[in-house]
């Protein structure tokens, strides 16, 4: 059931729909999350324990805002277009069809 809704279109799916707040939590969820903050713990450990945990603290701080700022485009474009919402669309939406693809190269060169 969950790959048919998936799958379906924001418009044959009814107004109950949660296909764009799933959207937006994958979107939030590859963003936390990478390997650079993966790799934190082992990088910091010769500082010790203290400084580590603090480093730590604040490099999670720092993603949990960025991931609350992304939800909240995702969201509030989900909701402005009706339609399902990519990084690519959102800069589209911000800074044209050319800084979208733009913006589009260098996160795949990123990646």
């Amino acid at each position: 059931r969950g790959i048919a809704i998936a799958c379906q279109s924001p418009e044959s799916a009814g107004p109950s729909s949660v296909l764009p707040e799933v959207g937006a939590a994958l979107l939030v969820t590859g963003t936390a999350i990478g390997g650079g903050f993966l790799s934190l713990p082992y990088t910091t450990s010769p500082s010790g324990a203290l400084p580590s945990a603090v480093l730590l603290f604040i490099c999670w701080a720092f993603l949990l805002l960025e991931t609350l700022v992304v939800a909240d485009l995702v969201t509030d474009n989900n909701e402005s277009t009706g339609k399902l919402t990519s990084f690519a669309s959102l800069w589209e939406s911000a800074f044209g069809e050319l800084g979208g693809r733009i913006l589009s190269a260098v996160f795949i060169v990123l990646m």
